[in-house]
């Protein structure tokens, strides 16, 4: 399963809103939020810095040997960013519709 700190994060086109560490650290808790849905326990998480608190939209796309496997997210800045990003990444991985679940765990 493929996740990039490069092509899902929130920002305008050409610039990082968010400093590389920042944006590894959304990444690794996007594989942590599916990992932790699959082992069926808690996912402990708290952001790095302030910032990643703040209300964002976010959308996770997931690919499987460079097949789209699921996308999903929120427009609107309608939870904080580092839960927008948990959210986003469990209903990629389990709940798109679109797609076969069987493929992507």
């Amino acid at each position: 399963m493929s996740l990039s700190p490069h092509n899902c994060l929130p920002g305008s086109i050409g610039a990082a809103e968010f400093a590389l560490p920042e944006r590894r650290f959304l990444l690794a808790l996007a594989h942590a939020a599916i990992l932790s849905a699959v082992e069926q326990r808690e996912l402990q998480n708290s952001p790095p810095v302030p910032q990643l608190e703040e209300p964002r939209g976010a959308f996770t796309t997931i690919y499987l040997q460079d097949s789209l496997r699921g996308c999903v997210g929120y427009v609107f800045p309608i939870k904080p960013l580092y839960q927008a990003v948990v959210d986003t990444a469990r209903a990629s991985c389990f709940e798109d519709a679109r797609l076969d679940r069987k493929s992507v765990v």
